[in-house]
């Protein structure tokens, strides 16, 4: 992956947040995104079946360039019908410079995305992405349930993780916490605070090929 990849991280709230909603999502949105040049990977993801239930798209670009000609500078969940932005009740927008990129192609697919949001400690950033670096691409040989990884930072204490699993027994492996305690990761020395949210995947979502095997962090 190229210097200059972001990371777009769309979370949101639909007042029509079901089952007819998650198939847009699935089979009209997540297919227009994979469509666009300059596209690397996608996810769409979900708190629950539910109404009223968080939903999650985050997007990975070769540059911003890409993303902005792709989805222009709009906070709203582009590229949807632009008569549907009324009903996004909340939202939060995040785009991130990418570091840390890592994919590989497993025998089961992803089931659960993970979003971690960090702030670590001054002059400790970029020791964490060196570190998470490092983690994340000897989980990628090791731990078969990891999908993919990407950090993107904000300096000069912010990041967030998204990446996806197969199974909680793999992200229990890589980072000694569980649905009993999400919030716990390797290198936490370095960090004064955290957060983590859990989302399921959609089921039957495709994404985009894999552009590459295996990406290490933009140095």
């Amino acid at each position: 992956m190229r210097e200059g990849a972001i990371l777009r991280l769309f979370v949101f709230r639909h007042a029509r947040s079901d089952a007819a909603f998650d198939a847009t999502l699935r089979e009209d949105v997540l297919p227009r995104l994979m469509d666009m040049p300059g596209i690397v990977d996608a996810f769409v993801g979900r708190h629950g079946p539910g109404s009223d239930d968080e939903r999650v798209i985050a997007s990975i670009w070769e540059s911003r360039r890409a993303m902005t000609a792709g989805l222009g500078a709009s906070s709203i969940m582009a590229p949807y019908q632009p008569d549907q932005a009324a009903e996004v009740v909340a939202s939060r927008l995040d785009i991130l410079g990418v570091r840390v990129a890592v994919r590989h192609e497993r025998a089961d697919p992803p089931v659960i995305l993970r979003v971690f949001r960090g702030e670590a400690k001054q002059g400790q950033l970029e020791g964490y992405i060196q570190e998470a670096d490092m983690g994340a691409n000897a989980d990628a040989e090791s731990n078969a349930g990891l999908a993919a990884l990407y950090l993107g930072s904000q300096p000069p204490t912010r990041f967030i993780t998204v990446s996806a699993w197969t199974s909680w027994s793999s992200i229990e492996v890589a980072t000694g916490g569980d649905v009993r305690r999400p919030v716990a990761t390797r290198h936490s020395e370095r960090l004064v605070g955290a957060d983590v949210d859990h989302y399921e995947m959609l089921p039957n979502a495709i994404r985009p090929p894999v552009r590459m095997a295996r990406t290490g962090s933009s140095r």
